[in-house]
């Protein structure tokens, strides 16, 4: 079975059913249905230890703080994720959400540029690069990020994301 590719739709978990992962996990979905984010990672910390159940209540915690435009807990929480999992999905969700925070420094560049190297076809990290050569590069260069981000058929949100960067651009 291959694991899913950076960005693809593919690597979209719903927010975690209650009766999912056992009674801490149960609990910490119905803290995160409540938006009571802090809680939920701190119940998943004492409960669950730093086993792949812990994963997942990071990768829930970091997106249910994404759609209720928690910025700050949902980069810590998508960060914390990665760390803890190292997986495919965690570094797709932790890009995806720099880039559409343009939080990316000057810095970032030899990475990001790596990173599309490796995986040509991946509209996120071709966004990624593109959002920071807006920020900090070559208007042209990322004019041709963002639209070959957009030829790789991104979801919808980041398609919508992509269009409002180049029209920035103008």
């Amino acid at each position: 079975d291959e694991p899913p590719v950076l960005g693809s739709e593919d690597t979209e978990e719903p927010v975690m059913e209650p009766a999912e992962a056992g009674a801490p996990a149960s609990l910490c979905a119905l803290l995160l249905a409540e938006g009571r984010l802090e809680e939920a990672e701190g119940l998943a910390r004492s409960q669950l230890g730093d086993g792949p159940e812990m994963v997942t209540i990071l990768r829930q915690v970091a997106r249910v703080a994404q759609l209720v435009g928690e910025t700050e807990q949902a980069l810590e929480f998508s960060l914390r994720a990665f760390q803890a999992g190292r997986g495919r999905e965690d570094f797709a969700h932790l890009v995806r959400l720099v880039a559409l925070e343009r939080r990316f420094v000057r810095g970032d560049r030899h990475r990001l540029r790596s990173a599309v190297v490796a995986h040509p076809e991946e509209p996120v990290l071709i966004y990624a690069a593109g959002v920071w050569e807006a920020m900090y590069g070559d208007r042209p260069r990322a004019q041709r990020l963002l639209r070959a981000a957009l030829r790789h058929q991104p979801d919808e949100e980041l398609h919508g994301a992509i269009a409002r960067e180049l029209d920035r651009l103008g």
